[in-house]
């Protein structure tokens, strides 16, 4: 089949092929009953071309859905993705090992006060499905052995918070502590339905004397290395996230603010609730806005390692060290560029302007014309008085980042893929810098 047949035919769907074909078909058997020799092969070579580009049709509709979820997992960013440090001195690790029974966990747990299991960093601890939690209760009275659980030891009496294995834990809990009732057992099937007060005594006891293996990390192992360490540890199958991590090891008012920011109504409209709060991605969002707006114009020149895990993990350490006045400051702040992108874009703040599809909401769009507009709010003497001004040259902003896009490869990368390349975030921040001009004129 030549090129040009090929360009004119590829717009074809599949199926539209696959009516091509039948009808060739069709046409086909009435030639051949009428003995037209030269019709029947005309038609079979039109009924093959239609075949050959179905084939190719799928082909492409395979390539472009890996290509499509390689953008979505690069728009993603870091949301999702564990840390990726270098790698660390093994001489400071400090990791113990210790067994409990699920008795002891549960008195640790409830009784003690002595292990958190749903920090800040941990918005949602029952993710697991009722089944799931079942099978887990099956294995246990199986006696087939548990995986292992992660903790960090913090606070002056060595409380633990829970790293890896917060939803085994909830499961067990669940069960034995609360109201839940086993469903989906796959080999206990007269279990189904009942709850742990249902369960012979016998059974009772083997689940409250199964063993535990917890791996401690010590409070006295250094921050960078319980960076690397978490990266390691958190093999489970429901995975922390960068921000759960990076909550995880900068416990303190930074979370808490950082967790109102996400919270807040102007962000919520202007992203139509399109950033999730699952598992943390809204607070990483706010994360991102705010790792760039504490550096005000200096941002480009400051972000000078391709490496935003640590450039937010810095930004929380800074977080953590302002004084309550400081931080409310940032946290209305917020608010104020939010309520700004909504005049601007209303509820599609933040998303690529590309194609008829509605896009996600973009981390990197976020964080370029978040830093933006917070640089253009800088600029004037109130926050009515920037708002007014988002609101009359909204058409004017969003026009010129349309052209942005369409014009400008380098800068459509940018957003797109490698986000946290140096090159890419000092060219988005450019773009966003030029795009907001009409605003205020600010420039790098």
């Amino acid at each position: 089949m030549s090129d040009e047949t090929t360009e004119t035919t590829t717009a074809l769907t599949a199926a539209e092929c696959n009516e091509g074909i039948s009808v060739a078909a069709d046409r086909m058997l009435a030639a051949a009953a009428e003995g037209d020799r030269a019709t029947v092969d005309l038609i079979h070579d039109g009924a093959q071309v239609f075949a050959n580009v179905r084939d190719r049709v799928r082909a492409l509709a395979r390539a472009y859905a890996k290509a499509q979820q390689a953008l979505d997992e690069a728009e993603v960013d870091e949301v999702g993705k564990v840390m990726d440090l270098a790698p660390y001195d093994v001489s400071e690790c400090r990791i113990s090992t210790t067994i409990l029974t699920v008795q002891l966990m549960l008195s640790r747990l409830f009784e003690q006060a002595a292990m958190d299991l749903a920090p800040a960093y941990q918005r949602a601890s029952n993710l697991w499905s009722r089944v799931k939690c079942s099978q887990l209760i099956e294995s246990m009275l199986m006696r087939l052995p548990i995986p292992d659980l992660y903790v960090h030891e913090s606070g002056a009496n060595g409380e633990w918070s829970v790293v890896d294995g917060l939803q085994r834990i909830s499961a067990i809990s669940s069960f034995v502590v609360g109201d839940m009732k086993l469903g989906g057992m796959e080999y206990l099937t007269t279990l189904n339905g009942q709850r742990f007060k249902d369960l012979p005594g016998r059974m009772q006891r083997q689940i409250m004397e199964t063993n535990l293996a917890f791996h401690i990390v010590e409070a006295s192992t250094p921050m960078g290395v319980v960076f690397n360490l978490f990266k390691r540890l958190n093999t489970g199958g429901l995975r922390l996230t960068a921000q759960e991590i990076r909550n995880a090891l900068n416990q303190g008012p930074a979370v808490d603010c950082l967790a109102d920011m996400a919270d807040d109504e102007a962000f919520s409209a202007c992203t139509s609730n399109g950033v999730s709060g699952k598992r943390a991605a809204d607070v990483e969002a706010a994360l991102r806005w705010l790792s760039f707006a504490m550096h005000g114009l200096d941002a480009p020149s400051v972000y000078q390692v391709s490496d935003m895990d640590g450039w937010l993990c810095a930004a929380m350490q800074r977080l953590n060290k302002l004084n309550p006045i400081e931080q409310d400051k940032w946290r209305q702040r917020w608010g104020v560029i939010c309520q700004g992108a909504f005049n601007i874009w209303g509820g599609e703040a933040f998303r690529k302007p590309v194609g008829t599809k509605r896009s996600g909401v973009s981390k990197a769009l976020l964080d370029s014309f978040g830093w933006a507009l917070n640089s253009v709010r800088d600029g004037y003497d109130s926050d009515h008085e920037f708002l007014a001004a988002c609101e009359e040259a909204a058409a004017v902003v969003t026009n010129a980042h349309a052209a942005a896009i369409q014009l400008d490869a380098e800068y459509l990368a940018s957003i797109s893929y490698s986000t946290r390349d140096v090159a890419a975030v000092r060219k988005r921040l450019a773009v966003a810098a030029k795009c907001c001009e009409a605003l205020n004129g600010i420039t790098l």
